[in-house]
C-alpha cells in the first residue's frame, strides 16, 4: 500500500500556525500594542523550538515539514520587515539585502541538491545572522535608539558574512562539477 505526502502532522501544523501568526503580531504594532507584539513574537520563536521536539519526539518528520519550517521562518521575518520598513524607519536596503541573499543561498542549495546530491549546512555566521536579524526586528519593533541602528549595521555586517560564506561553498562544488565535466577529477 502505498502512502502519500505526510502533510498534516502536528510538527507541520505547528509551523504553518507560525506562519498565519504574523498577522496578529502586525494587527497589534499597527495598533500600537507593542507588549503583545512582542508577545506573539516570544510565541513564534517558542513555536520554531517546539515543531522541530514535536517531529523528533513523535517521528513526525517529513519532506514537506524540512521545506515548511524555514518557509515559515522567511514568511515571518519578511512580513515584520516589510511592515517596519514601511511603518518605522527600518531602511530598505536591509530587508533587499536578506531577500537576495536568501534567494542566492537557495538557488544555490538546489543546485548543490539536484547535481551533487550536497544539502547545505548552516554555518556558524549564519546561525548569528539569524539572531541578529531577529535581534534588530526586536529594537526596531521597541523602537530602541539608537542602539537600533547599529544592531542593524551589525547584523547587515554578520549577514553579508555569511553570504561570502555561503557563496564561496557553492563555488567550490560549482568548481569540482566543472572539472569533473571536463575529466578532470583532481579535486574530487
Amino acid at each position: 500500500m502505498k502512502r502519500g505526502p505526510r502533510v498534516f502532522l502536528p510538527a507541520n501544523l505547528i509551523s504553518a500556525f507560525r506562519a498565519f501568526l504574523v498577522v496578529p503580531t502586525i494587527i497589534a504594532l499597527h495598533q500600537r500594542e507593542v507588549a503583545i507584539a512582542l508577545g506573539l513574537m516570544g510565541l513564534g520563536v517558542f513555536t520554531d523550538f517546539l515543531d522541530g521536539f514535536v517531529a523528533r519526539k513523535f517521528q513526525g518528520i517529513s519532506s514537506f515539514g524540512k521545506v515548511l519550517d524555514p518557509v515559515a521562518d522567511k514568511i515571518t521575518v519578511a512580513s515584520l520587515l516589510i511592515y517596519l520598513g514601511f511603518f518605522r524607519d527600518l531602511p530598505w536596503w536591509f530587508l533587499v539585502i536578506l531577500v537576495v541573499r536568501d534567494l542566492s543561498i537557495a538557488g544555490s542549495a538546489a543546485y548543490l541538491m539536484n547535481v551533487h546530491r550536497k544539502a547545505f549546512q548552516a554555518n556558524f555566521s549564519g546561525k548569528i545572522s539569524v539572531n541578529l536579524i531577529a535581534l534588530t526586528i526586536i529594537v526596531y519593533v521597541i523602537n530602541w535608539a539608537p542602539y537600533k541602528v547599529y544592531i542593524m549595521w551589525l547584523a547587515s555586517a554578520v549577514m553579508i558574512l555569511s553570504w561570502i560564506r555561503y557563496l564561496r561553498v557553492y563555488f567550490i562544488y560549482y568548481r569540482i562539477y566543472q572539472q569533473r565535466q571536463s575529466g578532470r577529477e583532481e579535486y574530487a
